[in-house]
């Protein structure tokens, strides 16, 4: 059986709701729970060092690593590419 959050989409979270929801870390933009098995990803459009946007039903996400070329084996970028 997959995890069921219960979040209504176009809904309006805080970080406490969504930490203690998906049980993660509160820090980072990429937050990994073994617990649920889920990777949640925190787009940040009032202070961000990152320039994630949404075009339609797509998100362009920086990933993890603030300079250079981004690694597909770095941390939860693995994640995220390995799963999804």
């Amino acid at each position: 059986m997959s995890f069921q959050h219960g979040l209504i989409q176009g809904q309006y979270y805080t970080t406490y709701e969504i930490q203690h929801t998906f049980k993660h870390n509160r820090f980072r933009g990429m937050r990994y729970s073994k617990t649920t098995k889920t990777l949640v990803l925190i787009v940040n459009h009032v202070k961000s060092i990152y320039e994630d946007k949404w075009d339609g039903d797509i998100l362009y996400y920086t990933g993890m690593g603030k300079y250079g070329d981004q690694s597909l084996e770095f941390m939860q970028n693995k994640t995220l590419a390995k799963k999804y």
